[in-house]
């Protein structure tokens, strides 16, 4: 072979590039769930996968999977699996934002795609502190009598923000009748109090409207005519 010949070999061969990008080789329905499928990239064990996320992010054969791209396959991975959990704790009841976050980390579930998912599910309406603040607010007043400061309570309790569980209950309480609550509660509370001597009946009484939140000078008033009234 001439020397013009080699060159000419070895410059035809140097223009011959190698495709050493890592592609999608095989994409299989999952035995136990033909819903999920397993990625394959260069013919090895990738990830698995929803349809979900199949369908959404368009996965198919063949096409490049940089670092990045497999990054973002496993994120939508587990964000779809961290919604999922969200939305079957919001079947059964409403929820604030803060108790959601809190169930969900117990769950197991990493930090970055549930706060992900809740901005998402806040933004679609699924999570709605003010409105989950009003039906509580509602609820308690109708069958707790409590008072405005225990509603309060627990409506923060709940992860309600003080500043947007205040306003709430200025606007859905605004003409709540406190001393009809604590004289209804008394009432209840007095049923089971029959047959005990006055003083005993008197200390019962105070620390059960005490407890449901009521003021001192409500309490000793309504515990007074009770047991006038009584006698």
């Amino acid at each position: 072979m001439s020397p013009s010949n080699n060159k000419s070999s070895g410059h035809s061969g140097g223009n011959l590039a190698v495709d050493n990008t890592p592609r999608v080789t095989a994409i299989k329905p999952q035995k136990r769930n033909p819903h999920r499928y397993a990625i394959f990239v260069n013919d090895e064990f990738a990830t698995g996968v929803s349809e979900e996320v199949m369908v959404k992010l368009q996965l198919r054969l063949g096409e490049p999977v940089t670092t990045q791209r497999l990054a973002q396959i496993v994120a939508a991975e587990q964000d779809s699996q961290t919604q999922r959990a969200a939305l079957n704790l919001l079947e059964h009841r409403a929820r604030t934002r803060h108790e959601l976050i809190r169930r969900l980390r117990i769950k197991g579930l990493p930090d970055e795609s549930v706060q992900r998912v809740i901005e998402q599910l806040q933004a679609q309406g699924h999570i709605n502190d003010e409105e989950f603040a009003r039906q509580m607010a509602r609820s308690l007043a109708r069958s707790k009598h409590l008072s405005k400061q225990a509603i309060l309570r627990k409506i923060e309790q709940a992860g309600v923000d003080r500043e947007a569980a205040q306003a709430v209950i200025e606007q859905e309480l605004a003409d709540y009748d406190e001393r009809h609550h604590s004289e209804q509660a008394a009432h209840q509370q007095m049923r089971h109090l029959g047959g005990l001597e006055p003083t005993v009946q008197r200390r019962r009484l105070y620390s059960y409207l005490q407890r449901r939140g009521f003021p001192h000078a409500l309490i000793v008033e309504v515990i007074d005519e009770l047991l006038t009234d009584d006698r």
